[in-house]
């Protein structure tokens, strides 16, 4: 009964979109970091359970002048990558070109 009451609060845990553990959160900001020299920088990575395995959400920065085959390129391989991880069910991967997302955006749209 104890194994039962166990079982049912982790699965409940999981289930209301828990965060990663800090060794498989880790574990995946590792293996971005390490992915590709044209990554600049990592501004955000969410992982949270949403049923057994975990959701990652990966949010990148690449240099402004790297062609959109690169790019896509890039954040398709990583997103395969991530996928390969037995504990993630699902990756989603953004690339910008700038750092600051919003502002930088609505400043081109004046241009």
């Amino acid at each position: 009964m104890w194994n039962w009451g166990w079982t049912a609060g982790e699965y409940i845990h999981r289930l209301t979109g828990a965060a990663a553990s800090p060794t498989d959160h880790s574990i995946l900001l590792y293996m971005t970091m390490r992915f590709s020299h044209v990554i600049r920088k990592i501004q955000d990575l969410k992982a949270y359970y949403a049923g057994d395995k975990l959701n990652v959400e990966v949010d990148l920065v690449v240099h402004e002048h790297t062609s959109l085959r690169d790019a896509h390129d890039v954040g398709e391989s990583l997103q395969y990558i991530l996928e390969s991880v037995p504990t993630v069910d699902r990756a989603f991967v953004h690339l910008d070109y700038d750092e600051w997302n919003l502002p930088s955006h609505m400043n081109q749209l004046d241009r």
